[in-house]
Order: structure tokens, then sequence, then C-alpha cells
């Protein structure tokens, strides 16, 4: 709402400023800091960084969100509006979906360095601005709404409530509806182990 800016200082720290442009907060970091998204509706703030990582800001407190195997760094971040899930573009190559929990939900592998990442507000649609001189404009089954769906149906199986085999059964249902098929393997393969589910 334009009631405060935040910016990356490489090396060091998110900043906070007022409308003015005054110094607020500061929100330490000891790795670079690349680009930076905020969200609409929770204030809930992500910044891309040289580690591989996200910093990742809420309720004023600064965390730094690991993402699968990423090692190179992230430059390109957005999220969505309510802050339960964003958007990551890394040097790797790759655009990845990724859950408020920091798991690589999908990824999308362009030619070069993915530089810049902006979505819609229910990442309905994103856009990936890439090194191989290409911008790509991708229509997203996978919205918010979608993963909301899928996240409530994994913590209901995580907390083992209600009729597991039904809620397996279901989350099989919304992988294959939703396109996220080495995800959903491997999420499945994660409780199969933990659970000794069949």
């Amino acid at each position: 709402d334009g009631s405060r800016t935040l910016v990356c200082a490489y090396d060091d720290a998110v900043l906070e400023l007022d409308s003015s442009f005054e110094f607020v907060r500061r929100f330490p970091s000891n790795t670079g800091l690349y680009n930076i998204a905020i969200s609409h509706d929770s204030n809930d703030v992500v910044a891309g960084t040289r580690d591989g990582t996200v910093a990742h800001i809420h309720q004023n407190e600064i965390s730094h969100k690991k993402i699968g195997d990423i090692s190179r760094p992230i430059c390109g971040v957005a999220i969505s509006q309510r802050g339960s899930a964003f958007v990551c573009g890394s040097f790797d190559g790759k655009a990845y979906l990724v859950s408020e929990a920091g798991r690589p939900v999908a990824k999308f592998e362009t030619n070069g360095e993915v530089w810049s990442v902006s979505c819609s507000d229910y990442i309905a649609q994103l856009c990936v601005a890439s090194g191989d001189h290409t911008i790509r404009l991708i229509d997203n089954a996978c919205n918010v709404a979608a993963l909301e769906e899928i996240m409530a149906c994994e913590q209901a199986i995580s907390n083992k409530n209600g009729d597991i085999e039904s809620a397996i059964n279901r989350l099989v249902r919304l992988y294959r509806e939703y396109g996220l098929y080495e995800y959903g393997f491997d999420r499945l393969s994660e409780f199969q182990q933990q659970n000794d589910y069949p």
C-alpha cells in the first residue's frame, strides 16, 4: 500500500523503510541478497540469496528456507497475494513453484540463468525472464487454491487424521489433476517410508 519499502543490502540485511524512506528496522542476513517481493495481504517478504536459499520475513522475523537441492543463487522471486506460495528463479536455469513450507512443487526449465520472475496474485500466471534472451508467460494450473488443497490433504496424512487410505487416494488424484508427477511421487514415497503405508 506504499506505507513501507523493503530493500536488499548485499551481504548485510533486508532493510525496512517507511513511506518517507526513513529507516524502520533491519533484518540481518549473512549472505548475498538479490531481488525481493512482498505479499499484498500478509506482508510476508521473500528475497533470493547467493547460497540458493530464500530469505523469508514473517511476523518481523527472518529465516532462510532451503529450496530442494538448489545450490546456485536464487535471483528472481515473486510471492502470492497471501504469502502461501512463491516462485523463485535460479542460476541453475529453472523457475520453481514453491509451497509455503519451502518445498519445490513444480519446476520449469530454461536455457539460461533465471534472473527475474513475476506472478499473479494467485499464481495462475507466471512470468520468467532468462539469460537465454527469452521471456516466458506461463499459465499455471496449480494455483494457490490447488496448492492449499494439496497441502491440507498432505497435512491430514502426516497427522494421521481421518481415513488415511481415502486421503492418499484423493492426494493421488490431485497430483495427477495438476500434473505434479515428480513431486507427488516423492511425497508419496516419503509418506510410505515414514508411516509404513502401502
